[in-house]
C-alpha cells in the first residue's frame, strides 16, 4: 500500500504560507481567519482518504470468449469493498497487443451489496495470447490532495484472433481434390459418382448401377462399379520465415497469417479437410482433417507462430511435406515474392499434390519519411507492383496465382482462385 500527496497540496502548502506570510507582515492575523474553512477541507480530504480500499477485484470481458482483430471488447472491473467508489481509480496493466480505446474509461460506480463497478474498452492490436496483469486500485481525496493505492492481484488471460471468415462475411467454394494416375491406383472403389471399373452383378448390388450393354455383351449381370466420394481436402503451407516480420515490413508477416486464419475458418466450415504448414527452418505442420476440433488446433497454431529462420523456400516445401498426404490441394501463402527458389517450389508443390495456388498478402506501401522503396526491399518483401510482375512469372508453375490487395475485400481475391462462395 502506497499513501503519498499529490502536486496539489504542495500548491495549497504555498499558498498558506503565503497568507501566513502576509500576516506577520501586517501584524494581524485577520487573513489568516481565512484558512479555518481550509483546514476543514485538508482534515476531510485526510479522513476521505483513509477510507477502505478494495481488496478483491474480478474482471470480466464482453463479448466473452476470442477476441479478434480490429474488435472492440468492454473490460468490466468489480472489487468490493469500495465506500465511495466514485473517488476510486484503476490502472489496469494493459499488455501491449491490446489498446485502450481513448475516452473509453468510465468512473467507479455504485454496484449492490457495495461493489464497485468500472468499466473501460479495449481494442486487440496484434494475435496472440496475452495477460491483463495485476491492478492497481487509487483513492484520490476531495481536491486530489491526497492519495493512496494498492496493487491487487488478478491476471485475466485474453487471446487474440486474426479476423477470421465470420468476421468478414466470407463463404468459400472448395473442390474435390485433383486425382493423378498414381495416385486412382492406390483407392480403392466404392459407393460414389466416378466410374472405376466393370465387375459381376453380386447380390445386394442396387440395380440401376447394371451395365446393361456389358450384360448383353457377356451373356452375365454386369455392374458399374464407382471411386469413393471423397472430401476436398486442403493444406496450406504459410510462409513464416524471419524476412517477412523484419523492422520494414512487420505488418506482411501479420497479414500472412490473417490470410491464413480466414481461409482455415472458411474451409473448415464448408467441411473441407484442412491442414497447415508453417514453413521456417522447423516446420510445424498439422494433417489435413475436418471439423471443430480441427479448427482449435489450426488457430492455437496461427496463435503461437513466431518468425522462423530463413532458407530457400524450396528447401523448406521440401522438408515439410514428407509426413503430409499428397491428396490435398496446396495453397501456397508467402510474402517473399523475390525468393528465387519460388517457381521451383510451386512446381512441386503442384507435382506433388496436383494442384497449386499460390497467394500474395499485399501491404500498405510507404510513403512519406517513414520508409522508402529501397529499405523496404531491404527489409526482405517487395513492392506490390513489384509482387504483381512475379505474379505474372508464376503463371505456367501454379493453377492460380493471386495477391490480396490492402483494402480489397478477401472475396475478391478468393474469386480469382475460383474458390468464392455466396456471401452471407
Amino acid at each position: 500500500m502506497e499513501f503519498r500527496a499529490t502536486r496539489r497540496l504542495l500548491h495549497l502548502g504555498v499558498f498558506v504560507g503565503l497568507a501566513v506570510l502576509v500576516a506577520l507582515l501586517e501584524g494581524t492575523w485577520i487573513p489568516s481567519a481565512a484558512l479555518i474553512p481550509l483546514m476543514g477541507v485538508l482534515l476531510v480530504a485526510f479522513l476521505e482518504v483513509i477510507l477502505p480500499l478494495p481488496i478483491t477485484l474480478r474482471r470480466q470481458i464482453d463479448p466473452p470468449g476470442n477476441l479478434l482483430i480490429g474488435d472492440e471488447a468492454t473490460v468490466e472491473v468489480r472489487s468490493r469493498p469500495a465506500p465511495l467508489p466514485m473517488n476510486l481509480v484503476i490502472d489496469d496493466g494493459i499488455p501491449e497487443g491490446l489498446a485502450v480505446v481513448p475516452g473509453s474509461r468510465e468512473a467507479f460506480e455504485a454496484s449492490a451489496r457495495g461493489v464497485a463497478v468500472a468499466r473501460y474498452k479495449v481494442k486487440p492490436r496484434r494475435r496472440g495470447e496475452y495477460d491483463i496483469v495485476d491492478a492497481t486500485v487509487r483513492r484520490v481525496s476531495m481536491l486530489g490532495l491526497f492519495e493512496r493505492s494498492e496493487t491487487l492481484p488478478g491476471a485475466t488471460h485474453v487471446i487474440v484472433l486474426p479476423a477470421g471468415a465470420k468476421q468478414l462475411g466470407v463463404k468459400v467454394r472448395p473442390r474435390p481434390p485433383v486425382r493423378t494416375s498414381e495416385m486412382s491406383r492406390s483407392l480403392r472403389a466404392g459407393a460414389g459418382d466416378e466410374f472405376y471399373a466393370l465387375r459381376e452383378y453380386l447380390p445386394g448390388d442396387p440395380l440401376g448401377n447394371v451395365n446393361w450393354k456389358a450384360t448383353a455383351r457377356m451373356n452375365r449381370i454386369i455392374t458399374n462399379e464407382f471411386q469413393p466420394q471423397e472430401p476436398p481436402r486442403y493444406l496450406l503451407y504459410v510462409d513464416t520465415r524471419a524476412t517477412t516480420a523484419e523492422v520494414g515490413e512487420a505488418d506482411a508477416f501479420e497479414r500472412t497469417l490473417e490470410l491464413a486464419a480466414i481461409l482455415v475458418e472458411a474451409l473448415i466450415e464448408a467441411r473441407a479437410h484442412v491442414g497447415l504448414v508453417l514453413l521456417s527452418f522447423h516446420s510445424v505442420f498439422l494433417v489435413p482433417s475436418p471439423g471443430a476440433n480441427q479448427l482449435r488446433r489450426l488457430r492455437q497454431l496461427i496463435i503461437d507462430a513466431q518468425p522462423g529462420q530463413d532458407a530457400p523456400l524450396m528447401d523448406l516445401v521440401h522438408a515439410g511435406v514428407a509426413h503430409l498426404p499428397a491428396r490435398a490441394d496446396a495453397i501456397l501463402l508467402t510474402a517473399n515474392a523475390y525468393d528465387p527458389t519460388l517457381a521451383q517450389a510451386v512446381t512441386f508443390l503442384r507435382a506433388r499434390h496436383g494442384r497449386c495456388n499460390v497467394l500474395f498478402p499485399g501491404f500498405p506501401e510507404p510513403s512519406g519519411k517513414t520508409l522508402d522503396a529501397a529499405a523496404q526491399r531491404a527489409a526482405g518483401v517487395l513492392l506490390n507492383t513489384e509482387q504483381s510482375t512475379v505474379l505474372a512469372g508464376l503463371a505456367p508453375y501454379a493453377d492460380v496465382a493471386a495477391q490480396w490487395p490492402p483494402g480489397e475485400p478477401i472475396l475478391m481475391t478468393l474469386g480469382r482462385l475460383g474458390m468464392a462462395g455466396r456471401t452471407r
